[in-house]
């Protein structure tokens, strides 16, 4: 097994709420510490702007239109290739906790 992966996601937050993004209206400390030590997206972009096609694309890597979720309520394909089932097959340790909205994990 190699390095640890913590990989965070949230809902509906835009870029600039957080500290070290440059956001003024709350403050973040653990965020930014964690964003400072590990790997940030400054210029990503979702796969699609509906949240369910959106999360099952970070997991699959794959775009909607191959993945099959395409819309809310219209599940993941049990097929579906993931980012945990190929960590798993390495030997890391996978769960999945807090709202993860996708079908059928």
């Amino acid at each position: 097994m190699g390095r640890k992966i913590l990989f965070i996601t949230t809902d509906q937050q835009r870029f600039d709420t957080i500290g070290i993004n440059g956001g003024i209206y709350s403050r973040t400390p653990v965020v930014d510490q964690l964003a400072r030590e590990g790997i940030r997206y400054t210029r990503a972009q979702p796969a699609s702007v509906v949240c369910m096609p959106s999360r099952s694309s970070m997991l699959t890597g794959q775009f909607p239109s191959k993945h099959g979720a395409w819309m809310n309520g219209v599940p993941l394909r049990v097929d579906a290739p993931s980012v945990a089932a190929a960590l798993h097959d390495e030997g890391y340790k996978t769960s999945i906790i807090g709202k993860a909205h996708f079908e059928p994990f």
